[in-house]
Protein backbone atom coordinates (compact mmCIF):
# COMPACT_ATOMS: atom_id res chain seq x y z
CA UNK A 1 0.00 0.00 0.00
CA UNK A 2 2.89 2.35 0.41
CA UNK A 3 3.79 1.83 -2.94
CA UNK A 4 0.31 3.22 -3.86
CA UNK A 5 0.52 5.78 -1.57
CA UNK A 6 3.66 6.95 -3.41
CA UNK A 7 2.02 7.03 -6.72
CA UNK A 8 -1.03 8.60 -5.60
CA UNK A 9 1.06 11.84 -4.56
CA UNK A 10 3.24 11.45 -7.50
CA UNK A 11 1.35 10.66 -10.46
CA UNK A 12 -1.52 13.15 -8.94
CA UNK A 13 0.92 15.93 -8.75
CA UNK A 14 2.31 15.18 -12.14
CA UNK A 15 -1.46 15.44 -13.42
CA UNK A 16 -1.19 18.85 -13.12
CA UNK A 17 1.65 18.89 -15.50
CA UNK A 18 0.19 17.17 -18.14
CA UNK A 19 -9.26 -7.45 -11.16
CA UNK A 20 -8.09 -10.79 -9.85
CA UNK A 21 -10.23 -13.22 -8.17
CA UNK A 22 -12.46 -12.38 -5.03
CA UNK A 23 -12.07 -14.78 -2.29
CA UNK A 24 -14.78 -14.44 -0.27
CA UNK A 25 -16.89 -16.69 2.50
CA UNK A 26 -19.76 -16.49 4.62
CA UNK A 27 -18.68 -15.91 8.56
CA UNK A 28 -19.69 -18.41 10.88
CA UNK A 29 -21.95 -15.73 12.57
CA UNK A 30 -24.02 -15.81 9.45
CA UNK A 31 -23.21 -12.64 7.97
CA UNK A 32 -19.79 -11.60 6.00
CA UNK A 33 -17.80 -8.06 6.89
CA UNK A 34 -17.72 -5.55 4.99
CA UNK A 35 -16.47 -2.36 4.77
CA UNK A 36 -17.77 0.79 2.42
CA UNK A 37 -15.36 3.73 2.36
CA UNK A 38 -13.62 3.03 5.85
CA UNK A 39 -17.23 2.31 7.20
CA UNK A 40 -17.66 -1.18 8.79
CA UNK A 41 -20.90 -3.18 7.85
CA UNK A 42 -22.22 -6.65 7.77
CA UNK A 43 -23.92 -8.26 5.20
CA UNK A 44 -26.07 -10.67 6.60
CA UNK A 45 -27.29 -12.45 3.31
CA UNK A 46 -24.24 -12.92 1.20
CA UNK A 47 -23.78 -16.46 -0.08
CA UNK A 48 -20.88 -18.41 -2.18
CA UNK A 49 -21.08 -19.46 -5.71
CA UNK A 50 -18.48 -20.60 -7.62
CA UNK A 51 -15.96 -18.84 -5.08
CA UNK A 52 -17.05 -15.10 -5.65
CA UNK A 53 -19.83 -13.74 -3.18
CA UNK A 54 -23.11 -13.11 -3.94
CA UNK A 55 -25.83 -11.08 -2.36
CA UNK A 56 -29.55 -10.13 -3.05
CA UNK A 57 -29.95 -7.17 -5.08
CA UNK A 58 -31.74 -4.98 -2.87
CA UNK A 59 -28.74 -5.82 -0.12
CA UNK A 60 -26.10 -4.93 -3.23
CA UNK A 61 -27.86 -1.75 -3.99
CA UNK A 62 -28.10 -0.07 0.32
CA UNK A 63 -24.34 -1.66 0.28
CA UNK A 64 -22.94 0.51 -2.92
CA UNK A 65 -25.40 3.44 -2.09
CA UNK A 66 -26.72 3.20 -5.61
CA UNK A 67 -30.77 2.68 -7.17
CA UNK A 68 -32.08 -0.29 -7.77
CA UNK A 69 -34.67 -1.20 -10.43
CA UNK A 70 -35.62 -4.63 -10.31
CA UNK A 71 -37.64 -7.07 -12.03
CA UNK A 72 -39.04 -10.86 -11.42
CA UNK A 73 -35.60 -12.12 -13.11
CA UNK A 74 -33.68 -9.20 -13.87
CA UNK A 75 -31.90 -5.72 -11.64
CA UNK A 76 -30.23 -2.73 -12.39
CA UNK A 77 -28.09 -0.32 -10.23
CA UNK A 78 -27.84 3.28 -11.07
CA UNK A 79 -24.83 5.27 -9.18
CA UNK A 80 -24.21 8.73 -10.92
CA UNK A 81 -24.16 8.47 -14.75
CA UNK A 82 -23.45 4.39 -14.51
CA UNK A 83 -26.10 2.15 -14.78
CA UNK A 84 -25.42 -1.76 -14.83
CA UNK A 85 -28.05 -4.63 -15.47
CA UNK A 86 -27.75 -7.69 -14.98
CA UNK A 87 -30.12 -10.70 -15.32
CA UNK A 88 -31.03 -14.32 -13.74
CA UNK A 89 -29.38 -17.20 -15.16
CA UNK A 90 -27.00 -14.94 -17.99
CA UNK A 91 -23.21 -14.28 -17.11
CA UNK A 92 -23.49 -10.98 -19.23
CA UNK A 93 -23.33 -7.54 -17.66
CA UNK A 94 -24.52 -4.76 -19.52
CA UNK A 95 -23.15 -1.41 -18.67
CA UNK A 96 -24.06 2.16 -19.72
CA UNK A 97 -21.98 4.93 -18.78
CA UNK A 98 -22.49 8.53 -20.33
CA UNK A 99 -25.14 7.12 -23.15
CA UNK A 100 -22.50 4.12 -24.47
CA UNK A 101 -23.28 0.86 -23.78
CA UNK A 102 -20.79 -1.82 -23.24
CA UNK A 103 -21.14 -5.70 -22.01
CA UNK A 104 -18.87 -8.20 -20.29
CA UNK A 105 -19.20 -11.44 -19.01
CA UNK A 106 -18.97 -12.27 -15.19
CA UNK A 107 -17.74 -15.81 -14.45
CA UNK A 108 -21.10 -16.58 -11.81
CA UNK A 109 -24.67 -15.82 -13.06
CA UNK A 110 -27.31 -14.16 -11.18
CA UNK A 111 -29.71 -16.21 -9.88
CA UNK A 112 -33.05 -16.60 -8.20
CA UNK A 113 -33.83 -18.00 -4.18
CA UNK A 114 -36.40 -17.35 -1.59
CA UNK A 115 -37.89 -14.72 -3.43
CA UNK A 116 -34.41 -12.49 -4.05
CA UNK A 117 -32.39 -12.10 -6.97
CA UNK A 118 -28.65 -12.46 -6.18
CA UNK A 119 -26.19 -10.51 -7.43
CA UNK A 120 -22.29 -10.63 -8.28
CA UNK A 121 -21.27 -8.14 -6.28
CA UNK A 122 -17.44 -7.48 -7.67
CA UNK A 123 -18.70 -7.34 -11.32
CA UNK A 124 -21.57 -4.97 -9.77
CA UNK A 125 -19.14 -2.91 -8.05
CA UNK A 126 -16.15 -2.34 -9.86
CA UNK A 127 -18.74 -1.82 -12.93
CA UNK A 128 -20.01 1.22 -11.08
CA UNK A 129 -16.74 2.35 -10.04
CA UNK A 130 -15.62 1.40 -6.83
CA UNK A 131 -12.11 -0.26 -5.94
CA UNK A 132 -12.95 -3.70 -4.43
CA UNK A 133 -10.66 -6.18 -2.38
CA UNK A 134 -10.56 -8.59 0.59
CA UNK A 135 -8.63 -8.47 3.38
CA UNK A 136 -7.70 -12.22 4.27
CA UNK A 137 -6.94 -11.34 7.83
CA UNK A 138 -10.21 -10.16 8.79
CA UNK A 139 -12.25 -12.20 6.48
CA UNK A 140 -14.01 -8.72 5.30
CA UNK A 141 -15.03 -7.74 1.62
CA UNK A 142 -13.21 -3.93 1.07
CA UNK A 143 -14.79 -1.14 -1.00
CA UNK A 144 -13.78 2.34 -1.74
CA UNK A 145 -15.37 5.02 -4.07
CA UNK A 146 -12.91 7.35 -5.57
CA UNK A 147 -15.52 10.02 -6.61
CA UNK A 148 -16.63 10.03 -2.95
CA UNK A 149 -13.17 10.49 -2.10
CA UNK A 150 -12.23 12.86 -4.50
CA UNK A 151 -15.23 15.47 -2.80
CA UNK A 152 -14.33 14.74 0.32
CA UNK A 153 -10.79 15.82 -0.16
CA UNK A 154 -11.86 19.12 -2.44
CA UNK A 155 -14.80 19.95 -0.03
CA UNK A 156 -13.84 23.98 0.70
CA UNK A 157 -11.32 24.46 -1.23
CA UNK A 158 -10.83 25.94 -4.95
CA UNK A 159 -9.06 24.93 -7.62
CA UNK A 160 -9.01 28.31 -10.16
CA UNK A 161 -5.82 28.54 -10.81
CA UNK A 162 -5.73 24.27 -11.96
CA UNK A 163 -8.54 25.52 -13.58
CA UNK A 164 -6.98 27.79 -15.92
CA UNK A 165 -4.17 25.20 -16.45
CA UNK A 166 -6.62 22.70 -17.81
CA UNK A 167 -7.92 24.87 -19.86
CA UNK A 168 -4.59 26.50 -21.26
CA UNK A 169 -3.46 22.57 -21.90
CA UNK A 170 -6.39 22.19 -24.53
CA UNK A 171 -4.63 24.21 -26.34
CA UNK A 172 -2.60 21.73 -27.94
CA UNK A 173 -5.54 19.32 -27.59
CA UNK A 174 -7.20 20.54 -30.73
CA UNK A 175 -6.90 21.04 -34.20
CA UNK A 176 -3.69 20.43 -36.14
CA UNK A 177 -0.01 20.81 -34.40
CA UNK A 178 3.34 20.71 -36.22
CA UNK A 179 6.13 20.07 -34.04
CA UNK A 180 9.75 19.92 -34.32
CA UNK A 181 12.21 19.32 -31.01
CA UNK A 182 16.47 19.46 -31.62
CA UNK A 183 18.10 17.02 -28.84
CA UNK A 184 21.64 15.99 -27.90
CA UNK A 185 22.34 13.87 -24.98
CA UNK A 186 24.95 11.99 -23.21
CA UNK A 187 25.04 8.57 -21.50
CA UNK A 188 27.81 6.50 -19.37
CA UNK A 189 27.70 3.60 -17.75
CA UNK A 190 30.82 2.50 -15.59
CA UNK A 191 32.48 5.75 -16.80
CA UNK A 192 32.15 4.45 -20.77
CA UNK A 193 30.51 7.23 -22.63
CA UNK A 194 27.90 7.58 -25.46
CA UNK A 195 26.82 10.63 -26.97
CA UNK A 196 23.85 11.59 -29.26
CA UNK A 197 22.45 13.80 -31.06
CA UNK A 198 19.43 14.10 -33.53
CA UNK A 199 15.88 16.14 -34.56
CA UNK A 200 12.16 15.22 -34.64
CA UNK A 201 9.36 16.48 -36.55
CA UNK A 202 5.75 15.40 -36.78
CA UNK A 203 2.52 16.38 -37.00
CA UNK A 204 -0.65 15.54 -34.29
CA UNK A 205 -4.29 16.17 -34.47
CA UNK A 206 -7.16 16.22 -32.40
CA UNK A 207 -4.63 15.01 -29.35
CA UNK A 208 -5.09 11.00 -30.79
CA UNK A 209 -3.71 10.96 -34.21
CA UNK A 210 -0.33 11.23 -34.93
CA UNK A 211 3.07 11.12 -37.23
CA UNK A 212 6.95 11.53 -36.11
CA UNK A 213 10.30 11.18 -38.06
CA UNK A 214 13.24 10.82 -36.25
CA UNK A 215 16.77 11.34 -37.16
CA UNK A 216 19.66 10.09 -34.60
CA UNK A 217 23.36 9.60 -34.44
CA UNK A 218 24.85 8.10 -32.00
CA UNK A 219 29.07 7.93 -30.84
CA UNK A 220 29.27 4.82 -29.08
CA UNK A 221 33.11 4.60 -30.14
CA UNK A 222 34.64 4.91 -26.71
CA UNK A 223 32.00 3.14 -24.83
CA UNK A 224 32.23 -0.03 -26.89
CA UNK A 225 35.94 0.13 -26.78
CA UNK A 226 35.83 0.33 -23.14
CA UNK A 227 33.59 -2.65 -22.98
CA UNK A 228 36.09 -4.60 -24.44
CA UNK A 229 38.82 -3.56 -22.13
CA UNK A 230 36.77 -4.89 -19.37
CA UNK A 231 36.45 -7.98 -21.15
CA UNK A 232 39.84 -8.27 -22.11
CA UNK A 233 40.72 -7.94 -18.38
CA UNK A 234 38.80 -10.80 -17.31
CA UNK A 235 39.74 -12.92 -20.12
CA UNK A 236 36.99 -12.70 -22.55
CA UNK A 237 38.15 -11.25 -25.53
CA UNK A 238 41.50 -9.81 -26.82
CA UNK A 239 40.72 -6.41 -25.97
CA UNK A 240 41.14 -5.12 -29.59
CA UNK A 241 37.48 -3.89 -31.29
CA UNK A 242 36.42 -6.53 -34.14
CA UNK A 243 36.57 -5.28 -37.66
CA UNK A 244 32.08 -5.52 -37.40
CA UNK A 245 32.10 -3.90 -34.56
CA UNK A 246 34.24 -0.93 -34.96
CA UNK A 247 32.36 -0.45 -39.07
CA UNK A 248 29.36 -1.00 -36.58
CA UNK A 249 30.52 2.45 -34.17
CA UNK A 250 31.52 4.30 -37.39
CA UNK A 251 28.28 3.85 -39.35
CA UNK A 252 26.36 5.15 -36.09
CA UNK A 253 28.15 7.88 -35.38
CA UNK A 254 27.79 8.85 -39.45
CA UNK A 255 24.77 7.73 -40.36
CA UNK A 256 22.88 7.56 -37.25
CA UNK A 257 19.23 5.81 -36.76
CA UNK A 258 15.97 7.27 -38.62
CA UNK A 259 12.48 6.18 -36.99
CA UNK A 260 8.83 7.01 -37.84
CA UNK A 261 6.20 6.84 -35.80
CA UNK A 262 2.50 6.58 -37.12
CA UNK A 263 -0.92 5.93 -34.98
CA UNK A 264 -4.31 6.41 -33.98
CA UNK A 265 -4.31 6.40 -30.29
CA UNK A 266 -8.21 5.73 -30.66
CA UNK A 267 -7.38 2.71 -31.89
CA UNK A 268 -4.75 1.38 -29.81
CA UNK A 269 -2.03 0.71 -31.81
CA UNK A 270 1.00 2.58 -32.89
CA UNK A 271 3.22 1.09 -35.64
CA UNK A 272 6.76 1.96 -35.64
CA UNK A 273 9.65 1.63 -38.47
CA UNK A 274 13.68 1.81 -37.37
CA UNK A 275 16.06 1.93 -40.34
CA UNK A 276 19.72 1.03 -39.09
CA UNK A 277 23.12 1.85 -41.29
CA UNK A 278 23.06 -1.15 -44.23
CA UNK A 279 26.13 -2.36 -43.19
CA UNK A 280 24.37 -4.29 -39.69
CA UNK A 281 20.86 -3.57 -40.13
CA UNK A 282 20.29 -6.97 -40.11
CA UNK A 283 22.37 -7.76 -36.99
CA UNK A 284 20.21 -4.87 -35.19
CA UNK A 285 17.07 -7.45 -35.95
CA UNK A 286 14.50 -5.04 -37.68
CA UNK A 287 13.85 -4.82 -41.25
CA UNK A 288 13.85 -1.42 -42.65
CA UNK A 289 10.94 -2.63 -44.74
CA UNK A 290 8.91 -3.71 -42.16
CA UNK A 291 6.51 -1.69 -39.71
CA UNK A 292 6.23 -3.41 -36.19
CA UNK A 293 2.67 -2.92 -34.62
CA UNK A 294 2.22 -1.96 -30.82
CA UNK A 295 -0.97 -3.27 -28.91
CA UNK A 296 -1.19 -0.73 -26.20
CA UNK A 297 -4.12 -1.91 -25.24
CA UNK A 298 -2.92 -4.91 -24.06
CA UNK A 299 0.43 -3.07 -22.38
CA UNK A 300 -2.36 -1.20 -20.50
CA UNK A 301 -4.63 -3.99 -19.60
CA UNK A 302 -0.79 -5.59 -17.93
CA UNK A 303 -0.96 -2.65 -15.51
CA UNK A 304 -5.02 -3.16 -14.76
CA UNK A 305 -5.49 0.41 -16.33
CA UNK A 306 -7.67 0.90 -19.67
CA UNK A 307 -5.95 2.88 -22.29
CA UNK A 308 -9.41 3.64 -23.87
CA UNK A 309 -10.48 5.58 -20.98
CA UNK A 310 -7.11 6.98 -20.36
CA UNK A 311 -7.65 8.33 -24.15
CA UNK A 312 -10.75 9.83 -23.16
CA UNK A 313 -9.29 11.17 -20.00
CA UNK A 314 -6.42 12.86 -21.90
CA UNK A 315 -8.91 14.78 -24.95
CA UNK A 316 -10.44 16.45 -22.07
CA UNK A 317 -8.25 17.55 -19.35
CA UNK A 318 -10.64 16.11 -16.25
CA UNK A 319 -7.73 15.76 -13.43
CA UNK A 320 -10.36 14.15 -11.12
CA UNK A 321 -11.20 11.71 -13.59
CA UNK A 322 -7.60 10.78 -14.18
CA UNK A 323 -7.05 10.48 -10.07
CA UNK A 324 -10.27 8.35 -10.40
CA UNK A 325 -8.19 6.18 -12.97
CA UNK A 326 -5.01 5.66 -10.93
CA UNK A 327 -7.21 4.79 -7.74
CA UNK A 328 -9.20 2.47 -9.93
CA UNK A 329 -5.76 0.30 -10.16
CA UNK A 330 -5.46 0.10 -6.89
CA UNK A 331 -5.44 -3.37 -4.85
CA UNK A 332 -7.22 -2.89 -1.63
CA UNK A 333 -5.66 -5.84 1.03
CA UNK A 334 -6.92 -4.30 4.15
CA UNK A 335 -8.79 -2.82 6.51
CA UNK A 336 -6.25 -0.21 7.11
CA UNK A 337 -5.95 0.73 3.12
CA UNK A 338 -8.80 3.20 2.99
CA UNK A 339 -7.63 5.34 5.85
CA UNK A 340 -3.97 5.80 4.07
CA UNK A 341 -5.40 6.54 0.46
CA UNK A 342 -8.06 8.79 1.76
CA UNK A 343 -4.82 11.03 3.56
CA UNK A 344 -2.99 10.49 0.13
CA UNK A 345 -5.84 12.04 -1.83
CA UNK A 346 -6.17 14.52 0.83
CA UNK A 347 -2.58 15.41 0.48
CA UNK A 348 -2.94 15.72 -3.21
CA UNK A 349 -5.99 18.16 -2.96
CA UNK A 350 -4.44 20.46 -0.79
CA UNK A 351 -1.36 20.77 -2.65
CA UNK A 352 -3.37 21.78 -5.69
CA UNK A 353 -5.57 24.04 -4.35
CA UNK A 354 -5.47 27.87 -5.17
CA UNK A 355 -3.85 28.73 -1.64
CA UNK A 356 -0.91 26.62 -1.98
CA UNK A 357 0.34 28.89 -4.77
CA UNK A 358 2.38 32.12 -4.09
CA UNK A 359 1.43 34.99 -6.79
CA UNK A 360 4.29 37.24 -7.95
CA UNK A 361 3.57 39.56 -10.62
CA UNK A 362 2.11 37.47 -13.55
CA UNK A 363 3.87 34.28 -12.08
CA UNK A 364 2.05 31.57 -9.79
CA UNK A 365 4.46 28.95 -7.91
CA UNK A 366 3.62 25.78 -6.30
CA UNK A 367 6.35 24.53 -4.54
CA UNK A 368 5.75 20.59 -3.19
CA UNK A 369 8.00 17.98 -1.19
CA UNK A 370 7.32 14.47 -1.96
CA UNK A 371 8.48 11.25 0.21
CA UNK A 372 9.37 8.44 -2.00
CA UNK A 373 10.18 4.87 -0.50
CA UNK A 374 12.93 4.43 1.87
CA UNK A 375 14.56 7.43 2.69
CA UNK A 376 13.96 8.97 -0.60
CA UNK A 377 11.76 12.26 -1.00
CA UNK A 378 10.92 14.85 -4.80
CA UNK A 379 11.19 18.54 -4.48
CA UNK A 380 8.87 20.39 -7.26
CA UNK A 381 8.31 24.01 -8.52
CA UNK A 382 5.64 24.32 -10.75
CA UNK A 383 4.80 27.92 -12.05
CA UNK A 384 2.01 29.55 -13.89
CA UNK A 385 2.17 32.25 -16.21
CA UNK A 386 -0.77 34.41 -16.45
CA UNK A 387 -2.45 37.08 -18.25
CA UNK A 388 -5.50 38.18 -16.84
CA UNK A 389 -7.79 35.22 -16.41
CA UNK A 390 -6.07 33.00 -18.91
CA UNK A 391 -2.90 30.42 -18.25
CA UNK A 392 -0.35 30.99 -21.39
CA UNK A 393 2.91 29.12 -20.11
CA UNK A 394 4.31 27.13 -17.65
CA UNK A 395 7.47 26.01 -15.77
CA UNK A 396 8.49 22.84 -13.82
CA UNK A 397 11.62 21.91 -12.46
CA UNK A 398 11.24 18.25 -10.33
CA UNK A 399 14.51 17.29 -8.21
CA UNK A 400 14.45 13.67 -6.92
CA UNK A 401 16.64 10.85 -4.72
CA UNK A 402 15.99 7.99 -2.96
CA UNK A 403 18.90 6.97 -0.95
CA UNK A 404 21.48 5.50 -3.51
CA UNK A 405 19.64 4.23 -5.99
CA UNK A 406 18.77 7.64 -8.19
CA UNK A 407 18.89 11.20 -8.35
CA UNK A 408 16.95 13.11 -11.12
CA UNK A 409 16.92 16.37 -12.09
CA UNK A 410 13.81 17.41 -14.37
CA UNK A 411 13.57 21.09 -15.87
CA UNK A 412 10.40 21.55 -18.65
CA UNK A 413 9.07 24.65 -19.94
CA UNK A 414 6.92 26.56 -22.58
CA UNK A 415 6.26 29.92 -22.77
CA UNK A 416 3.62 31.55 -25.15
CA UNK A 417 4.72 31.31 -28.54
CA UNK A 418 4.11 27.63 -28.14
CA UNK A 419 8.11 27.34 -27.73
CA UNK A 420 9.33 24.54 -25.21
CA UNK A 421 12.69 23.72 -23.49
CA UNK A 422 13.56 20.41 -21.57
CA UNK A 423 16.54 19.17 -19.43
CA UNK A 424 16.95 15.93 -17.78
CA UNK A 425 19.88 14.32 -16.01
CA UNK A 426 20.10 11.28 -14.15
CA UNK A 427 22.45 9.17 -11.82
CA UNK A 428 21.60 6.11 -11.01
CA UNK A 429 23.41 3.64 -8.41
CA UNK A 430 26.11 6.33 -7.19
CA UNK A 431 27.85 6.97 -10.56
CA UNK A 432 27.04 3.58 -12.08
CA UNK A 433 24.86 4.94 -15.01
CA UNK A 434 24.66 8.35 -15.61
CA UNK A 435 22.66 10.39 -18.62
CA UNK A 436 21.65 14.15 -19.65
CA UNK A 437 19.48 15.22 -22.41
CA UNK A 438 18.66 18.49 -23.67
CA UNK A 439 15.85 19.28 -25.99
CA UNK A 440 14.49 22.51 -27.33
CA UNK A 441 11.87 23.14 -30.04
CA UNK A 442 7.79 23.97 -30.57
CA UNK A 443 4.48 24.00 -31.45
CA UNK A 444 3.00 25.65 -34.68
CA UNK A 445 -0.07 25.34 -36.37
CA UNK A 446 -0.49 23.19 -39.29
CA UNK A 447 -2.85 22.16 -41.92
CA UNK A 448 -2.48 18.78 -43.50
CA UNK A 449 -3.65 15.54 -41.10
CA UNK A 450 -0.83 12.97 -39.81
CA UNK A 451 -0.62 9.72 -41.48
CA UNK A 452 -1.70 7.42 -39.00
CA UNK A 453 -1.09 4.20 -41.47
CA UNK A 454 1.96 2.82 -42.56
CA UNK A 455 2.08 3.18 -46.16
CA UNK A 456 0.00 0.93 -48.36
CA UNK A 457 1.28 -2.94 -49.14
CA UNK A 458 3.83 -2.56 -45.97
CA UNK A 459 4.44 -5.64 -44.02
CA UNK A 460 3.52 -5.20 -40.45
CA UNK A 461 4.41 -7.46 -37.35
CA UNK A 462 3.33 -7.52 -34.41
CA UNK A 463 6.61 -5.90 -31.72
CA UNK A 464 5.58 -8.56 -29.48
CA UNK A 465 6.62 -11.52 -32.52
CA UNK A 466 9.94 -9.98 -32.77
Amino acid sequence: MKHLIHRVLAVGTALTLLGGTLPAFAAESGGMAAQRNGQDLTLPAAQIRSNRTVVPAQALADLLGAQLSAGRDSATLTLRDVSVTLTAGSPTVTVVRDGQTDSFSTDVAPFSENGSLYLPLRSAAQSLGFIVGWDADTATVLLADPVSLLEKARAGKSFTLMEQYAAYSQKYSAGIWDMSVDFDGSMSMMGAPITLEGSAAGTVADTTRMSMDMDMTMDMLAFMESMYAMAAAEGQTSGSLSAEDQAMAEALAAEGVSMSLRGDLDSGTLYMNMVFPASFQEEAGMDPDVWYSMDLNASLAEMNMDFSQLVELSKSPDRDGLIQLLLGSAELTSVSDYGEIQAAVNAVASALADESFVRNGSDCTLDLSLPLSGTGSAQSTFTLTTRGDEVVGYRMTISMAEESKLAMDMTVSMDEADQMEARISMNMMDGLIAMELNMAGGYARGSAAPETQPPAGAVIVPLEDM
